[in-house]
């Protein structure tokens, strides 16, 4: 029932009222206010959303320091009883649209015209109850951010489909608890985003796992603390690399400074945290560039309002600006996640009622290793080795679009049993060209073309005889320059080994113990395990001993039966190579139906089997394998993926033993694995993890957060990033990438048995 105010930041810690203009002379029913660039001109418009039944007002910020008041629209005529406001590109089409929460009437979503105008969508669950607080955030890690409602006392939280639409989620904790005033912030560091819920009474800071669910936070000050809250702000006051919380009470406010071990320090003392007031919202913002996160508080009148001056420390800070181009021009909904040091920072920018510019603190780090811009439309920037101390802009010009493309070629997608998937350049023209295994059919081979397509070879024995096969390896054993293949059978049909004859023709190797002992051989893999230069070979048996072929160098092999390594009886499904004790040499794992067999390579021909540790215990009925430095640490860790059980990540403890992970959903999640690779598909400088699942489970993609932790991307959003890799279901059986149009990075390769391409 007062005139609004408008205050401009002088730049010397100072500011001037602005007391003329349409935007602070009428007096308002103002609640809320949010900024926005809505047309996308480059200045930051304002939204106001009004109580008792008068229309909203929205201001067109004219790029002088002038306002002037859109009068024409459902946007500023519709008459409610508007408490709250945020903006969000939930199309992702590149315009800022908005959602208005309405008190004891149905709220509003209004969608960008792109126009300058904006159209009410009343078919969306939202817009069908009221509200009192709401806030966007991408709180799954799909690409388009979702919204939670405080309706009533309960939450509202509604996943964005990626189509336009959205669903309600009902069940899980967060659904199901005391409703609150929302504010989302990732105060574990683990790449998603928390929730605090201020109320009434205690309030409640729900963790995010990664998972679309939320687990509540018990037992500490910062949910048992009584009062009456009425809005929180994130922020790393203290810059040591976590998010702290500050809450306007009715009363005194609180402030909750991070340890960083997912608890919290109830600060007792100073005048933030012992001025009684009657508050009503809160912003943290570094008021003087300075890198020290000051505090605004907005108290009932006729009590002051209050700015807590930051004194800050030794600690460094590093802020960023976002000007979007294809993109909303203030990047609203961008995730940016910086490096420094071991330490992965997430940020989301986020125009509920917070500042649009994104503070990090980086504790003793005096510089950035990366930053990783991810836009919403589907474009990364990365930057590099920045100074700490400053604030910088990032513009999106040079970004890249990181969205996969599946390749839909006519010759690829064919239904049929396939088993296995290899990539090599066997012509040596520079590009990779797929070979398919295909059980009880003839296996295919396709000829990569250069061009992003591919011509499948018709002639030759190797695509012409129906074969048992179920996997295959390409290897150069003759080192005459050429790939050559090996295909492993089953239904105790003999392996079959092609030798490469260099003019794109292959002749199948008919003679000695690699193609003539018969079996049920499931896996192969070629490494010089004796480091004479020559490659030998690993077979994987499903029934009976495993078999080592040592290369005699004279295009030979020896079945080395006495080997540790091929003395044991099990069903085994595949083997992986890899030195994880960095000793110079490959050591083994092979997955099998029980126990998995670790052997360690002694240096001289010979192998020790490990016994001890979860990685030789566990008994699980394993079928994939995968060496990957997932920490960054300099040693390889490993993935092994189970049926019918939760998947296992064991940690290189570097020296020489392993610890199993037991958190997060790589190691909890329980599908029908089949197959796995690790690539560096966001190219952020970490090892992330593609899944192929069977049964018709959609495959997943586990990305890398840079801490050892990983976060599992869901299903959900046409625009997102990676749709095709996680929403293709299938019965999967084989992965396996390779850079096939010569871009610098890795694609991935997917193999289906049965009705699916």
């Amino acid at each position: 029932n007062e005139v609004d105010r408008f205050y401009v930041n002088n730049g010397d810690g100072t500011f001037s009222q602005i007391t003329t203009g349409t935007l602070v002379e009428n007096s308002t029913h103002g609640i809320s206010a949010v900024w926005g660039d809505y047309d996308n001109d480059g200045f930051l418009d304002l939204f106001l959303s009004q109580a008792d039944n008068l229309s909203n007002t929205l201001y067109h910020n004219n790029g002088d320091g002038s306002f002037t008041g859109i009068t024409t629209g459902a946007i500023v005529t519709d008459g409610d009883n508007s408490y709250a406001a945020a903006w969000a590109d939930y199309d992702l089409d590149g315009d800022l649209d908005i959602f208005v929460a309405n008190y004891n009437g149905n709220n509003r979503l209004y969608r960008n015209n792109g126009d300058g105008t904006f159209s009410n969508v009343t078919t969306s669950p939202m817009a069908s109850i009221g509200g009192e607080k709401c806030a966007w955030a991408d709180y799954d890690n799909d690409g388009d951010p979702d919204i939670i409602i405080l309706q009533g006392g309960a939450n509202r939280l509604f996943r964005n489909n990626g189509d336009g639409s959205f669903s309600q989620v009902t069940s899980g904790t967060l659904p199901n608890a005391t409703g609150g005033n929302p504010n989302w912030g990732d105060y574990d560091n683990d790449g998603d985003l928390d929730l605090i819920l201020t109320r009434d009474g205690a309030n409640g800071l729900y963790r995010n796992d990664g998972n679309g669910s939320f687990t509540a936070i018990t037992g500490q000050s910062i949910v048992t603390d009584i009062a009456t809250s009425q809005d929180a702000a994130w922020g790393d006051f203290d810059n040591n690399g976590t998010l702290d919380l500050y809450v306007a009470n009715s009363g005194t406010n609180a402030l909750y400074l991070n340890n960083g071990d997912g608890t919290f320090l109830a600060i007792q003392t100073g005048s933030v945290v012992t001025n009684s007031d009657n508050s009503y919202s809160v912003a943290a913002v570094d008021v003087q560039n300075n890198g020290a996160l000051d505090i605004f508080v907005v108290n009932y009148s006729p009590q002051n309002n209050q700015l807590y001056d930051n004194d800050g420390n030794s600690n460094h800070w590093l802020a960023v600006d976002l000007t979007g181009g294809m993109d909303n021009t203030p990047g609203i909904n961008s995730e940016v996640r910086l490096k420094a040091g071991s330490v992965w920072l997430t940020h989301q920018v986020l125009s509920n009622d917070s500042p649009l510019r994104l503070h990090f603190g980086l504790s003793n780090s005096t510089s950035v290793d990366s930053i990783v811009v991810n836009w919403p439309q589907g474009s990364t920037q990365i930057i590099t080795d920045l100074v700490a101390d400053q604030s910088i802009t990032i513009t999106q010009e040079d970004a890249t679009p990181r969205s996969v493309k599946v390749i839909n070629d006519p010759t690829l997608s064919v239904n049929y049993a396939g088993r296995g998937i290899a990539w090599g350049d066997y012509d040596n023209d520079g590009y990779p060209d797929l070979f398919v295994v295909t059980k009880d059919e003839v296996d295919r081979l396709y000829h990569n073309d250069g061009d992003g397509s591919f011509s499948p070879v018709t002639s030759g024995e190797l695509v012409t005889t129906v074969t048992h096969g179920i996997d295959a390896a390409w290897g150069d054993y003759d080192n005459d320059g050429y790939l050559d293949l090996f295909i492993a059978q089953t239904d105790n049909w003999s392996n079959a080994l092609y030798h490469n004859n260099t003019d794109g023709t292959f002749t199948r190797i008919t003679t000695g113990a690699i193609v003539n002992s018969g079996g049920n051989s499931y896996g192969s893999s070629w490494m010089d395990f004796d480091q004479d230069g020559d490659l030998d070979l690993y077979v994987s048996n499903w029934s009976g001993v495993n078999w080592l072929y040592r290369n005699n160098g004279d295009a030979t092999f020896t079945n080395l039966s006495t080997s540790a390594v091929a003395t044991e009886s099990a069903n085994s499904s595949s083997a992986v190579w890899g030195d994880y004790d960095n000793d110079g040499d490959p050591d083994l794992f092979v997955t099998n139906e029980s126990n998995n067999f670790l052997y360690r390579n002694n240096g001289d021909g010979t192998f020790t089997k490990i016994l001890t540790g979860d990685i030789a215990n566990d008994q699980d009925y394993s079928s994939t394998a995968s060496w990957g430095d997932m920490d960054n640490d300099g040693d390889i860790d490993l993935f092994v993926g189970n049926y019918q059980a939760p998947n296992a990540l064991y940690r290189n403890n570097g020296n020489g033993s392993f610890t199993r992970v037991t958190t997060g959903p790589i190691a909890t999640d329980d599908f029908n694995a089949n197959s796995s690779v690790w690539l560096d598909i966001d190219q952020d400088g970490d090892q992330d993890l593609y899944v192929a699942c069977y049964d018709d489970v959609n495959n997943a993609l586990y990305r890398n957060l840079g801490s050892g932790s990983f976060e599992r991307v869901l299903t959900g959003s046409v625009n997102n990033t990676y749709a095709g890799l996680i929403t293709d279901g299938g019965n999967s059986i084989g992965v396996a990438v390779a850079d096939i149009d010569g871009s610098g990075t890795l694609d991935i390769g997917v193999v289906n048995n049965g009705t699916t391409p």
